[in-house]
């Protein structure tokens, strides 16, 4: 049987719980950047990033590692040089020329429940495989595990991360609060990650804290979870020995 892959959710949020600022464009830098430098790490440990389409569409996001330290890291045990992107989408309505799509020669992978999902404007891109017809998350992890991705990063957005949360399939979380309050110009809210109530008054564990710069980092456990947290541990060892940190 297939293992599905460790899988981290990462975000940075303000003090009144916004990931962005409203608007087009999106890409507010809301952590300082230390803690920037510092969430490089992980994707070096990870194998593969996974987004939501909105955050394709906003942000237009990259998702390639963060330096060419990072890329020999990776080629020097085993893996490309930058991390397998995915994204997930209902309607599989995103520009082909995104950078999520451009950028980088890593695989990228559209994935989704419809079963007619991107057989329009994504099917045929070079370097793209479209896999519709994933009826849930489970499956969703299921098909990851196969690629032979062991390390998964989510980085976000809210629905994203509470749809994995909420199939109890975080591992860990990586958050990372910074002196900012956005009040109506905020957009993203993590108190909006949930769409089941079932979530609710869930008491995490908190596993590490670190100052990085002006931004307050907590690394967090949910209570399903009794593994040895791999956070902090990926922002204080050597970065070659990432690779080997698989919960």
């Amino acid at each position: 049987m297939t293992r599905r892959p460790t899988v981290i959710a990462k975000c940075a949020i303000t003090l009144d719980g916004y990931m962005d600022k409203a608007g087009d464009g999106g890409g507010f830098p809301v952590s300082s950047r230390e803690d920037g430098e510092a969430t490089g790490r992980l994707r070096i440990w990870a194998d593969a990033i996974l987004v939501g389409a909105d955050t394709v569409r906003r942000d237009k996001p990259r998702l390639l590692a963060r330096s060419d330290e990072a890329r020999s890291v990776r080629v020097s045990s085993g893996r490309p040089p930058d991390p397998l992107k995915c994204v997930m989408t209902r309607s599989g309505n995103i520009d082909p020329d995104n950078p999520f799509f451009t950028a980088g020669e890593s695989t990228k992978y559209v994935l989704g429940q419809d079963p007619e999902l991107a057989a329009g404007n994504l099917a045929g891109l070079a370097g793209v495989r479209v896999v519709p017809g994933l009826k849930d998350l489970e499956d969703v992890a299921s098909f990851l595990g196969e690629q032979g991705i062991a390390r998964l990063l989510i980085e976000g957005g809210p629905q994203i991360i509470g749809q994995w949360l909420e199939a109890d399939l975080v591992d860990e979380m990586r958050v990372a609060i910074a002196p900012i309050i956005m009040g109506r110009l905020g957009h993203g809210s993590l108190g909006h990650v949930s769409t089941s109530t079932a979530w609710g008054y869930q008491r995490m564990t908190v596993t590490g804290r670190r100052e990085l710069g002006d931004t307050t980092v907590v690394f967090l456990r949910p209570p399903t979870r009794t593994h040895n947290p791999i956070l902090p541990k990926v922002d204080e060892i050597a970065l070659h020995e990432l690779d080997s940190l698989v919960a």
